[in-house]
């Protein structure tokens, strides 16, 4: 796989390379899981849902909470900046495990003829 700033000739969408195929396990020409078609921009982020208004507040607050935290809080403001990371660490096993029972998933993409 291929971090998706590696497929984009350009900031515009317009100038996304689109016709491309994931070949999962690709070594040496073997394909042993088949290539499939990427249907979405490989760029685009999160879910595919367009943006919120809490998605601008959240991205234009954190710089201020951050600098209130570690600059003017001093000791005590690292601490609970340090607790916050600790507690969204120690969530991310329970909220994946609750996202992948939870979540549905579509029917899996044909395989494409190869050669």
């Amino acid at each position: 796989m291929t971090a998706a700033h590696c497929v984009r000739r350009g900031s515009s969408p317009g100038t996304t390379h689109i016709l491309m195929v994931f070949v999962p396990g690709y070594s040496k020409g073997k394909m042993p899981y088949g290539a499939f078609a990427v249907r979405r921009d490989p760029a685009q982020l999160g879910d595919g849902l367009p943006p919120t208004t809490c998605d601008g507040v959240v991205r234009a607050a954190a710089p201020v909470v951050l600098t209130a935290l570690c600059l003017h809080g001093g000791k005590s403001g690292w601490v609970v900046l340090g607790v916050v990371l600790a507690l969204c660490g120690l969530a991310t096993r329970p909220l994946t495990r609750w996202a992948l029972r939870t979540r549905t998933f579509p029917a899996p993409e044909a395989v494409l003829p190869v050669g």
